[in-house]
């Protein structure tokens, strides 16, 4: 049996839209290789789900992380937007337990950075000793 190469991933990122990123998340966790996620600059959004996909995670040490509930502007009629609102829960739940899987991080502490108007910043360190990296680059 061949052992397959990881797929690394360099990330440097503000966020992505949302679709974009979860099909992203799909084709990578359909990989029969390992993934590792390697986090440089600016970390935030959907580029912190995308980071905490790999298998293996590794910070820069000047590395910010910011993770925070799913955002989206929308118009339409009420009943559109509030259909809209229902599926976003959803789509939280489910992002919320592939990072939780990943990393160990529970519902509990993801909970607690999502309260509303608030995004949750992280440093390297803070990322390391939280399981989010599995450790740094260097």
């Amino acid at each position: 049996t061949q052992l397959l190469k990881p797929i690394i991933l360099n990330i440097n990122s503000p966020g992505f839209p949302l679709r974009e990123s979860l099909a992203l998340v799909d084709m990578l966790e359909s990989m029969p290789a390992p993934v590792i996620t390697r986090a440089y600059g600016e970390i935030a959004s959907c580029g912190f789900v995308l980071f905490c996909i790999g298998d293996e995670r590794y910070v820069g040490p000047n590395v910010s992380l910011m993770y925070h509930e799913i955002a989206y502007g929308i118009m339409g009629k009420d009943s559109e937007i509030r259909n809209y609102s229902e599926y976003s829960k959803r789509v939280q739940k489910r992002i919320d337990k592939l990072i939780k899987s990943k990393t160990g991080i529970t519902l509990k502490k993801l909970d607690e950075w999502k309260k509303p108007n608030q995004d949750k910043w992280l440093d390297a360190q803070e990322a390391v000793e939280l399981g989010i990296a599995t450790d740094m680059l260097y």
